[in-house]
């Protein structure tokens, strides 16, 4: 018998939204608001690094929207790797539940870790401030994990961290991951042209910690990773990556974006919505 997730089928994206066209709209608004009301209030916090967060916006109105389109918004969200907590703090507002887990290390050297702890729990948020190169123990019937564009930056396996997620997911549970394609079609063009370049020379070598990316997946990664923790894993593409780009590239990343999220595998990001049976 095969494990959840081996099907190609699987390999496309299943939207269960449910209710009326006018209750669908209504709550997509609810969430690009909220996104909007987080960025902003993150936006007054000094010394944030990663760029603005207003840059994020449609990212994490994608994202958060993927949940509340199949868990409405009364559920319990524990996010790994939050960064500066926007997906989290944007998801407090609609009533979610939410945990996010970090070593915010990348806010220390301008002393904006603690203020983003700050702010994140006057919002409601739970914190917890963890490195993820150590696992930690999930909150047992938890409806939703997430870890959004963090495993790329994993030194070490988290094999074992997403097997407790996967035991801790009540059923019906979603375990999202989302990272960045290695082959995406830009970088299969880069690769062939003889421009691509892993990482840039200064976050190598003139940093004390390297904290760029490690090791990026690609879709048969992640849909290896559902069937290890037997999890039904589908998966869907989008270009917010490409689309961040200025110029001429970032032009005809907006412009070739829907044509390529019909092909998740040549998109600039790629996303595991894993459920638990």
């Amino acid at each position: 018998m095969n494990r959840p997730g081996t099907s190609q089928a699987q390999a496309k994206p299943r939207h269960q939204i449910t209710g009326t066209r006018g209750a669908i709209i209504r709550r997509m608004n609810a969430v690009a608001q909220a996104v909007h009301r987080a960025a902003d209030e993150l936006a007054g916090v000094p010394g944030l690094i990663g760029g603005h967060p207003s840059t994020y916006i449609p990212r994490i109105t994608f994202e958060l929207g993927l949940l509340v389109e199949r868990k409405g918004t009364h559920f319990k969200l524990w996010d790994l790797g939050g960064g500066s907590g926007l997906f989290a703090h944007a998801a407090t507002q609609l009533g979610i539940q939410a945990t996010t887990i970090d070593d915010f290390a990348g806010l220390v050297p301008t002393g904006a870790d603690i203020r983003v702890i700050d702010l994140l729990t006057a919002a409601g948020v739970r914190v917890i401030r963890h490195d993820l190169s150590e696992p930690i123990a999930i909150e047992p019937g938890v409806d939703v994990v997430t870890t959004m564009h963090t495993l790329e930056h994993m030194h070490c396996s988290p094999k074992a961290q997403y097997h407790m997620v996967a035991d801790a997911l009540a059923p019906g549970g979603l375990f999202v991951i989302a990272a960045p394609n290695a082959v995406n079609l830009r970088k299969r063009i880069s690769v062939a042209l003889g421009t691509a370049s892993w990482s840039t020379m200064d976050s190598w070598y003139e940093t004390t910690v390297f904290r760029s990316h490690v090791r990026e997946p690609r879709v048969a990664d992640l849909l290896y990773i559902a069937r290890d923790l037997y999890l039904t894993g589908s998966i869907i593409g989008k270009n917010f990556i490409a689309q961040t780009h200025t110029g001429w590239r970032g032009y005809l990343a907006t412009m070739l974006g829907p044509l390529l999220e019909r092909r998740s595998t040549l998109c600039s990001d790629i996303y595991l919505v894993a459920s638990k049976r």
